[in-house]
């Protein structure tokens, strides 16, 4: 197994990593407190009491629970929180490229040309937009994709996460293999249909962009913070 990949479930192509013994893990989660901090995360009016999002700018229509702004509002569609956050950009940055590695190593290319094709692959690449989103009793999401504008690759950083219940669902991200089947790479088609990934404070994570996912309430009352991110094909 690579080094640096902790593979979740080959069939599934994810990769998670973790940033917390990174030397820069204090600053980067001081980074994003700082930024937050005059922040407002509110339910969108359009999807109801699912989960909060991060407002991104004045434009948004605010009352004391909700937000409401154009889901086709080109600003909200390519929003960038990770355009004020380099030190956690940088480390996305790097993580991708070492998703893209390991899955060429695991295809058993040599490390020559592990690198070149990491280069090649990595050049036609570019983050399309990033956002905020928090969770806490039982907010949750839909099985929903990321496929918007060329997307090939979708991700979270788990910012900060309060224990949840033993259950394995609760508060878990879900992928969902059936009736998805995603296109970025060949997967076996023997695959189980579903894989739970419990989330932990600092955890990076890749799945394909046309992977079904959802997010399972948590059943606590304390808050989640993560930071999702599309990546396109240029």
């Amino acid at each position: 197994m690579p080094r640096n990949s902790q593979t979740i479930y080959n069939h599934y192509l994810l990769y998670a990593n973790s940033l917390e013994h990174h030397p820069k893990f204090d600053d980067i989660q001081k980074e994003i407190a700082d930024y937050i901090s005059d922040k407002k995360f509110r339910y969108h009016k359009t999807w109801g009491r699912t989960h909060k999002l991060l407002v991104p700018d004045e434009k948004a229509i605010i009352d004391d629970e909700y937000f409401e702004v154009s889901l086709m509002d080109k600003d909200w569609l390519e929003f960038q929180i990770l355009d004020h956050l380099p030190l956690l950009k940088k480390q996305i940055i790097f993580h991708l490229k070492e998703h893209i590695k390991d899955y060429c190593l695991n295809l058993n290319f040599d490390q020559i040309s592990a690198h070149k094709k990491v280069k090649k692959v990595f050049s036609d690449l570019s983050l399309h937009s990033s956002w905020m989103t928090s969770f806490s009793d039982r907010d949750y999401t839909h099985a929903h994709h990321h496929i918007t504008k060329g997307a090939v690759f979708a991700g979270v950083y788990y910012y900060s996460c309060p224990p949840v219940a033993d259950d394995q669902r609760a508060g878990s991200i879900s992928f969902l293999l059936e009736p998805n089947i995603t296109n970025t790479w060949p997967l076996d088609f023997a695959a189980p249909s579903e894989c739970n990934v419990k989330p932990k404070t600092g955890q990076i994570l890749f799945f394909p962009a046309d992977l079904l996912h959802q997010v399972n309430a948590s059943l606590t009352d304390k808050v989640r913070y993560s930071i999702s991110f599309n990546i396109k094909t240029n």
